[in-house]
């Protein structure tokens, strides 16, 4: 994951709520979805996209997050 935390990625501190890491999922999906960038970025905002989701599982896991 490019060496950064799922925390770095969400950009989120580590005591942060449930509610907060739905919240910046959210606000940073919208930012990052694929098909809201031009074509030729798609590439890299689809890698974008798949990291953010793999944070928020992850920090939505409470096994996972620990």
């Amino acid at each position: 994951m490019d060496g950064l935390t799922h925390y770095a990625v969400m950009h989120l501190s580590e005591d942060c709520s449930r509610q907060a890491v739905l919240t910046r999922f959210r606000q940073l999906s919208l930012i990052t979805h694929p098909d809201r960038v031009a074509v030729h970025l798609r590439t890299e905002y689809n890698q974008r996209m798949r990291r953010l989701i793999e944070a928020k599982d992850v920090l939505l896991d409470e096994e996972l997050r620990a």
